[in-house]
């Protein structure tokens, strides 16, 4: 049964079920699972695993000195 991820657990079991089926053809039924799979583990990465971004000017670029 697929339902969102909510521990790290269901993330690592997510993952694994994800790498067994990750050649599945698009519009089979493991296609399907995969791509709503896919979804969900982006889901709970981008809440869990979040990167916050910082704006281009925090960033430090070398000064052309001559």
């Amino acid at each position: 049964m697929i339902k969102p991820i909510q521990t790290e657990q269901e993330y690592k079991q997510a993952m694994s079920r994800l790498d067994e089926i990750f050649d599945a053809k698009r519009g089979s039924k493991q296609g399907d699972e995969l791509e709503v799979l896919a979804m969900l583990i982006e889901n709970y990465e981008s809440e869990h695993f979040a990167i916050d971004s910082l704006p281009a000017n925090n960033y430090a670029f070398p000064k052309n000195t001559k």
